[in-house]
């Protein structure tokens, strides 16, 4: 069983995919980042598995939606405590071994032994060489 809370310092993150040309400086100030999928009603399937207390510390859980299942791998996506910042969560099927990932400024990379992810706010362009799991994350290649 593994059992990880990882932050990411998404300044650095960010000024990596400024530097890489998959963003501009105008769209990372635009305003608060969407993702349509937070703003739907919660379903019986956005139910995380049970795990560890401290895995939901950073996030609000009544905000976790189901945003994709990577082969086995399923990922959510929740709003951060202060409600400014997305967390990206990724488990195995039976919630043995998780991930629980935060971040602010709209782009969040994070990886692990499950593979490499990238959540972008809605409408934003898809990660070079990555492959769309759903609106708002796709897995890295």
């Amino acid at each position: 069983m593994s059992y990880r809370v990882a932050r990411v310092v998404v300044v650095g993150v960010s000024v990596a995919t400024l530097l890489s040309g998959c963003s501009t400086l105008s769209s990372l100030a635009a305003g608060p980042d969407h993702y349509a999928i937070l703003e739907r009603d919660a379903v019986a399937s956005d139910a995380l598995p049970e795990l560890p207390s401290n895995a939901l510390e950073s996030l609000d859980p009544a905000s976790v939606r189901l945003a994709a299942n990577d082969d086995g791998t399923l990922l959510w996506l929740a709003r951060d405590n202060a409600g400014s910042g997305i967390c990206l969560i990724a488990t195995s099927d039976d919630g043995d071994d998780w991930r629980v990932w935060c971040g602010g400024g709209g782009v969040l990379e994070a990886g692990g032994p499950s593979g490499s992810y990238a959540v972008r706010p809605d409408d934003s362009p898809t990660p070079e060489g990555a492959t769309a799991l759903s609106e708002n994350v796709y897995r890295l290649e």
